[in-house]
C-alpha cells in the first residue's frame, strides 16, 4: 500500500509508540492522585509543557486536549463572552472552526467572515475592511488542510492588533506544526491548536495555547485538571508521545521537507507533462510542501479516489472531517467553478513517503484521468 493522505493522518512513528508503551503499562499512574509516583508523573508533564513552549518559542501555557478539535472549541468558546461584539473566520477553516463560528452565529452572535483568494489563501485587504473597533476575536488558519495554502499570521496578527491589541488572535494550526517555523512569539498569537497524529504522533492528543495574560473560560468542567479549563483525567501516554512525535519532527524538520519538496516537484512535473483541463488548487510557492490539491474538469473525485485505491494507492478527496457532506467549502470560497470542484483530489505526502512512491501515484492518476475522459 501507498499512503499518501497524510493530511488526514499519518503513521505512529515506532519511537513514538514505544514511548508511549512506557507511560501505558508501567508508569500508568493517574497524575492527578497525591501519591509520590504521581506526583512525580505529574512534574514530568509540566516539564513537558515547558519544553513546547520553548520549542516553538510561546510564553504562556500549554493545555493538553482530546484532540484539535477540542483545542479549536475551546479557544472559540472560551472567548466568545460578548454577543455584541464580533467574532471574524475565515471561510476556509477546519470544520473543527468553521462549524463553531456558525454555531455562534446561530445564536445571535455577530460573525463575519474573510473573503479568500483564488490561490486558497485569505484575502488580508478583505480583513481590513472588516476590523474596527466591535471586533473582540480573529481566527485564521495557518495553512488550510485542503489546499496546503499558507497565511501569513505574522502580518495578520500584527494588522489585528494594530487596530486594537485587546483583539483575541486565535490560529489553527494543525496542518503547519511540522511543515512551516512556528514563532508563537514573533506572531505575538493569543492561541494556538495543533494536534499529535498530523505529525506522526497518536490520535487523541490536541494541544492549545494560551498567551500569558490571554483568559479564557472553560469548556469542559470536573476536576479542575488543565488549569481548571479542560477537566478530564489526563492522557499521560498521548502526551509523551506528542512529545516524542515533536522532537522527531523538528530535529529532522530540514531533511523531510526535503523529501516533501521532492516528491511534490517530481509529482507536479509528471502530471503537467501528461494531462492536460486540470488546475493545482494553490500556488506552489504558498503552499505547504506535502500537500496538493488537484481538480479536473467534468470528473468526479470520488471515483478517482476509488480507482487508485484498486491499485493500493490511497489519496483523499479533502477534508476527512467533512468528507461526508457534499461539494466543497473551501474550493468554493477559492471561487472554483463547480465543474472543476466535483473532480477534486487531495495527494497529501508523510515523513515515510519517497519520491518512487509519488511517481507511483502520478503515474496511476494520470492513467485513470485519462480512462475517465476515453483517451
Amino acid at each position: 500500500m501507498i499512503y499518501l493522505d497524510n493530511a488526514a493522518t499519518t503513521k505512529m512513528h515506532d519511537d513514538v509508540q514505544l514511548e508511549m508503551a512506557t507511560y501505558e503499562t508501567q508508569n500508568y499512574f493517574n497524575v492527578s492522585a497525591v501519591y509520590k509516583s504521581a506526583v512525580s508523573l505529574n512534574g514530568q508533564i509540566d516539564t513537558i509543557r515547558a519544553d513546547i513552549l520553548k520549542k516553538l518559542n510561546g510564553s504562556g501555557s500549554i493545555i493538553f486536549t482530546g484532540s484539535a478539535t477540542e483545542a479549536n472549541n475551546l479557544a472559540i468558546y472560551g472567548s466568545a463572552k460578548n454577543k455584541q461584539a464580533t467574532y471574524i473566520f475565515s471561510g476556509i477553516e477546519h470544520p473543527s472552526v468553521y462549524n463553531v463560528a456558525q454555531d455562534l452565529k446561530n445564536r445571535n452572535y455577530n460573525v463575519l467572515y474573510v473573503n479568500t483568494l483564488p490561490n486558497g489563501s485569505v484575502d488580508v485587504n478583505h480583513l481590513k475592511t472588516l476590523l474596527d473597533s466591535s471586533v473582540c476575536f480573529v481566527s485564521i488558519m495557518a495553512v488550510n488542510n485542503e489546499t496546503g495554502a499558507i497565511n501569513d499570521i505574522k502580518s495578520i496578527v500584527k494588522l489585528v492588533k494594530s487596530v486594537n491589541p485587546s483583539i483575541i488572535v486565535h490560529s489553527d494550526c494543525v496542518q503547519a506544526l511540522g511543515k512551516i517555523q512556528i514563532d508563537l512569539n514573533s506572531w505575538g498569537i493569543d492561541l494556538c491548536s495543533f494536534s499529535a497524529h498530523k505529525i506522526n504522533g497518536p490520535k487523541g492528543v490536541g494541544v492549545l495555547y494560551i498567551k500569558s495574560g490571554v483568559n479564557i473560560n472553560p469548556h469542559i468542567l470536573g476536576g479542575g485538571q488543565e488549569f481548571g479549563l479542560r477537566s478530564g483525567t489526563v492522557n499521560t501516554a498521548g502526551i509523551m508521545g506528542f512529545k516524542k512525535a515533536l522532537d522527531i519532527t523538528l530535529q529532522n524538520f530540514g531533511n523531510i521537507q526535503k523529501n516533501l519538496l521532492d516528491c511534490k516537484i517530481n509529482f507536479l512535473n509528471f502530471l503537467e507533462q501528461n494531462i492536460t483541463d486540470y488546475k493545482l488548487n494553490s500556488s506552489l510557492n504558498y503552499s505547504v510542501n506535502n500537500i496538493i490539491s488537484l481538480s479536473f474538469k467534468g470528473l468526479r473525485g470520488e471515483v478517482i479516489m476509488h480507482m487508485l485505491a484498486e491499485q493500493g494507492i490511497i489519496i483523499g478527496t479533502g477534508s476527512a472531517c467533512s468528507s461526508k457532506h457534499s461539494g466543497n467549502r473551501v474550493l468554493s470560497h477559492m471561487g472554483l467553478n463547480k465543474n472543476y470542484i466535483e473532480g477534486s483530489v487531495r495527494i497529501s505526502f508523510g515523513m515515510f513517503n519517497t519520491v518512487t512512491e509519488a511517481m507511483d501515484c502520478a503515474k496511476a492518476l494520470v492513467i485513470a484521468v485519462n480512462t475517465l475522459k476515453g483517451i
